[in-house]
């Protein structure tokens, strides 16, 4: 909310390897079911080691990309400043 993550409203879900495989594969094609044919194991496993990982302290993650969030927007701020 307003560029911050809000803690109280995150969830934490509990999958495993197959279950964060077939949830991505179902998310995506239902995002572009128009390539739902291109969705099969091997392009989907590329997608998932390429863009997402395995968060082992949760909370600890939560904080730290609310930090690097409050930097970054820092970083926009100043650089709108010198424009």
């Amino acid at each position: 909310m307003n560029g911050k993550i809000d803690i109280n409203l995150t969830r934490r879900i509990s999958l495993g390897g197959y279950h964060s495989h077939d949830l991505l594969t179902k998310s995506l094609c239902l995002k572009y079911p128009q390539h739902r044919h291109h969705f099969a194991e091997d392009p989907v496993n590329e997608i998932q080691h390429k863009y997402t990982e395995v968060v082992l302290d949760y909370n600890e993650q939560l904080k730290f990309m609310n930090i690097g969030h409050k930097k970054q927007r820092r970083l926009e701020v100043i650089a709108d400043l010198n424009k």
